[in-house]
């Protein structure tokens, strides 16, 4: 679908950024969620999909109460991406961006919509079913008192008493508690929270993976 972006307008879509005037083809779920943000206007008339009723949202006064979160179901690893949510509100000087999950055309600011945030949360259960439980607690706080200071590899190359206290250990793996060396300290590192965000953001997909630690 064919269409121009709006004065005053700027986002990035696919890694280009698209400037005032500049023309674009689209498929039209892209373009629906492109047109309701005020971002662009259709040049061969607006999409079908636009006059779709949209799902109503509970009201303040009237909350939905809330449900115990259910097992993911066999099938929900391969459900399609989400592609419903409301366009996100662009930040001064931010242009918007779609959601990283491949085939979703919903707009953010940053990493996933929460649509696909939520479904990639379901998939992976709690932190109890991914091994983060009592007994990880016991080996977490053991591996910190004998590694108190970040071991990520650029404070090991500052003298330990120079490096920052640890607040979390990571699996060098990448496989967490339920892997087959998750209690083995060979495969952990100290690491503080800040140095274990970043190299979560850099090792894991679009950076959502927020394992325990």
């Amino acid at each position: 679908m064919r269409l121009r972006v709006g004065m005053a307008r700027r986002f990035e879509l696919g890694g280009q950024v698209y400037d005032p005037g500049d023309e674009l083809d689209v498929p039209e779920a892209v373009a629906v969620n492109l047109i309701r943000a005020g971002l662009v206007v259709a040049l061969d008339g607006l999409p079908g999909a636009l006059y779709a009723p949209q799902t109503p949202q509970a009201s303040p006064a009237s909350p939905v109460p809330s449900q115990a979160p259910t097992e993911p179901s066999a099938d929900e690893e391969g459900s399609p991406p989400c592609g419903v949510c409301e366009p996100a509100t662009p930040k001064r000087g931010k242009a918007l961006a779609v959601c990283p999950t491949a085939g979703c055309p919903c707009l953010v600011v940053s990493g996933r919509c929460p649509g696909c945030t939520r479904a990639a949360s379901q998939r992976r259960g709690t932190a109890r079913q991914r091994g983060y439980d009592a007994r990880w607690e016991r080996t977490r706080s053991a591996f910190l008192k004998d590694h108190p200071y970040c071991e990520c590899p650029e404070c090991l190359e500052v003298p330990e008493p120079l490096r920052p206290a640890a607040q979390v250990v990571d699996h060098m793996d990448g496989l967490g508690p339920l892997g087959p060396r998750g209690h083995d300290w060979t495969n952990l590192r100290a690491m503080t929270k800040q140095h274990h965000d970043q190299h979560t953001a850099r090792t894991q997909p679009g950076g959502w993976n927020d394992r325990e630690s």
